[in-house]
């Protein structure tokens, strides 16, 4: 029997914590209503009216129009465990963006993601329970990862950080939005050779310079101009001369070599793409 609440309760956001992955839907006049699956560590309940989550590149935008003409939304989470249940949360929201005054406060809640395009902040209208008696039992194995997100994520590797890991994936000659469960036993030999060699290399010239300055500098950046890739976009790259490419996420960007990295295919860059629509080069070789 469904229930109907003004705000979310302790035992509302303890179900909502347990769950790997959560389904939002929106609609506007005259347009086909989007309902997209969302994981990751993307959703935060900010306080019982208010919740919010991560937008991440790599489909559409539909629920940012959606808001922004209609701003109706439902978010619906699922115990795929015991008990049975449903839970949807029925509010009104809005996107906000890294330009936004607000972004800083709110992206504070959140470990930023690579990819990240947006946050969704939903004022809580309502909230249902409903009996979830034909949701199957079903158990979570891990999450779908990028080679970029592995590499700048602390709970999977410590101390690589966004500089470094644009180094290694270049060194590499692998895709940042390449999947870790695509990588053929060569590609992980060749990307363990690559985070010993940068790491060391790396660790073995900072030192060298320090000494030879007689200390570490004061104001530490994450910009050397050794490196390969990172924060050299559209300068040469060392290895084949083409220029470094980019992708801006949030408040961060990863820096990579089409020719080395992507087979000549140049990713996507939300800041530009989004403005060029279908004029944005595919290739090294597009006008």
């Amino acid at each position: 029997m469904a229930e109907f609440f003004d705000r979310l309760d302790d035992k509302h956001m303890a179900m909502i914590g347990r769950q790997p992955v959560f389904f939002v839907a929106t609609a506007a006049d005259d347009a086909r209503i989007n309902l997209s699956p969302k994981g990751y560590d993307a959703f935060r309940v900010l306080s019982p009216t208010r919740v919010a989550y991560l937008d991440l590149g790599g489909s559409g935008n539909e629920t940012h129009a959606h808001l922004a003409a209609d701003g109706r939304i439902t978010v619906m989470f699922c115990n795929f465990d015991r008990p049975a249940l449903i839970l949807r949360i029925y509010g009104r929201g809005r996107p906000v963006l890294p330009q936004d005054a607000d972004w800083d406060a709110l992206a504070g809640q959140f470990d930023l993601l690579p990819g990240t395009r947006q946050i969704f902040d939903i004022a809580v209208e309502s909230v249902q329970t409903s009996c979830g008696w034909g949701v199957p039992f079903m158990d979570y194995r891990e999450e779908r990862h990028t080679l970029k997100r592995a590499l700048t994520d602390p709970r999977i590797l410590s101390a690589i950080g966004n500089a470094y890991s644009d180094e290694i994936l270049h060194h590499a000659r692998l895709s940042p939005f390449r999947q870790t469960q695509q990588l053929s036993d060569a590609e992980l030999h060749r990307l363990h050779e690559a985070v010993v060699e940068v790491l060391t290399a790396w660790t073995e010239r900072l030192r060298a310079e320090a000494e030879a300055a007689g200390g570490w500098p004061k104001k530490v950046t994450a910009f050397h101009p050794g490196m390969a890739v990172h924060g050299r976009f559209r300068q040469p790259c060392p290895v084949c001369g083409a220029p470094v490419q980019r992708i801006v996420y949030a408040s961060n960007e990863a820096n990579y070599c089409a020719r080395c990295q992507t087979e000549g295919r140049l990713l996507a860059d939300r800041a530009l793409s989004r403005l060029l629509h279908d004029s944005w080069p595919k290739t090294l070789t597009d006008d």
